[in-house]
Formats: C-alpha cells, sequence, structure tokens
C-alpha cells in the first residue's frame, strides 16, 4: 500500500477548526485502492436527528 502520512495534516487541521476539542467520532482506514485512480477518498456517513 501507499500511504502517506503526511496528507492527513489537512484533515486533521478541518476537523479541529470544526469541532475544536470534541470532534465526532470518525476514522481513517487505507486502502490498497479505490474505484479508480483518480478517486484519492471516500466519505461514508450517518446522520441522525433528534
Amino acid at each position: 500500500m501507499n500511504h502517506d502520512v503526511t496528507r492527513l495534516g489537512p484533515i486533521a487541521g478541518a476537523v479541529q477548526e470544526i469541532w475544536g476539542g470534541k470532534p465526532p467520532a470518525h476514522r481513517l482506514i487505507g486502502v490498497a485502492s479505490l474505484a479508480t485512480p483518480d478517486v484519492l477518498f471516500e466519505v461514508e456517513a450517518v446522520a441522525a436527528r433528534p
């Protein structure tokens, strides 16, 4: 796999900027590839309303 942890900086910065010290639960999972070489990341989300 060709993971580059230096690319995580912008993601961590955005999470910090939006959520501050109490971010929601999240995870990053490295994979060998996605659907095409041009796809750099995939987002899956679940939302709930009270």
